[in-house]
């Protein structure tokens, strides 16, 4: 469904500056040679317009974003015994 959409709308850029080329031809004096220059003046042109007429995105919040700084690590996960088991286990492994 969306390359009848991008079609639709290649054709309507293309129309667009088709369009605006011939203006630029009809405005220099319609003289012959000039056929590049007037479409890539006029693509510039309508390109240009389309772009400073699009919605500009809103910032995403700062909390959203993530840190590119500090990389994820794996860390060793800690011990868990009590102070209790901890002794227990070093007399253990001392006698």
């Amino acid at each position: 469904m969306s390359t009848n959409l991008d079609t639709i709308l290649d054709k309507t850029l293309e129309q667009r500056i088709r369009e605006r080329a011939y203006e630029l031809w009809i405005t220099t004096g319609r003289h012959d040679g000039q056929a590049d220059q007037h479409w890539l003046t006029a693509e510039r042109e309508v390109l240009a317009r389309l772009m400073a007429d699009a919605p500009v995105a809103a910032p995403e919040p700062a909390a959203a974003k993530p840190s590119a700084a500090k990389p994820a690590t794996s860390r060793k996960p800690r011990s868990r015994a009590t102070p209790t088991v901890a002794k227990a286990a070093a007399r253990a492994v001392a006698h």
